[in-house]
């Protein structure tokens, strides 16, 4: 993916520590579940489980962020809870507050 497409005001990386940090404030999830995740599929997460703008945000809206559709949102977003459920496993957490 091109970085052209984004239309971020702000870098995903730069911004992983504080959107982990409200992660783990609000849903238990620590660093070390979500190292798993790369900066984009951890934002969209963030994103549409709501902590953004403290409203959740539809996929379509996630999307225009990246100049992608809102399927590819839908995917990406599935095989990253995926990722955290198979981590989960290897940690021995108990992810039953992941909702898809």
């Amino acid at each position: 993916m091109s970085n052209s497409n984004i239309n971020l005001p702000f870098s995903l990386k730069d911004r992983r520590s504080q959107i982990e940090s409200e992660l783990e404030t609000k849903t238990g999830f620590t660093s070390e579940l979500l190292e798993v995740l790369g900066d984009r599929d951890l934002y969209i997460l963030y994103r549409s489980f709501g902590f953004a703008y403290e409203m959740k945000n539809t996929l379509e809206a996630i999307g225009n962020e990246f100049g992608i559709s809102r399927q590819r949102i839908h995917v990406l977003k599935k095989r990253s809870e995926a990722r955290l459920r198979a981590r989960a496993a290897e940690l021995g957490v108990n992810l039953e507050d992941l909702r898809g």
